[in-house]
């Protein structure tokens, strides 16, 4: 599954950068150093967090014409069939609540309705 996975990710990635957003892969887990004697964690050090994380400028109020800011981005990777651990669930929920831009993506079309969804509701 991690291949097909891996294959979603990168189409969404592209997806993001076409529409403006900048996302990064977070690499979060367990791994083994080169000489294999002990475990270290990279990525965010938060339970759930996204598997692409990042921001998109968004353009706000008339007073600030022309003025962009940065909108965290969080976007959950799954395959078609992959299950939102509710870790994950919970991250994507705080990360809107605090005005952000966060959801599940399968496919292409899914990281369109994740970013576009942000101007909808402001």
């Amino acid at each position: 599954m991690a291949g097909a996975e891996t294959k979603i990710t990168h189409i969404c990635m592209v997806a993001a950068s076409k529409i403006g957003a900048v996302v990064f892969k977070n690499v979060r887990g367990m791994f083994l150093t080169p000489d294999g004697s002990r475990k270290v964690q990279a990525g965010l050090q938060i339970r759930g967090s996204s598997d692409l994380i990042g921001w998109k400028a968004i353009e706000i109020t008339p007073e600030m014409v022309g003025t962009k800011v940065a909108v965290f981005v969080a976007i959950e990777v799954k395959t078609a069939t992959g299950r939102i651990r509710s870790e994950q669930r919970i991250f994507i929920e705080n990360v809107l609540k605090a005005g952000g831009i966060a959801g599940v993506a399968r496919c292409e079309k899914d990281v369109h309705l994740v970013l576009d969804m942000w101007h909808e509701v402001h």
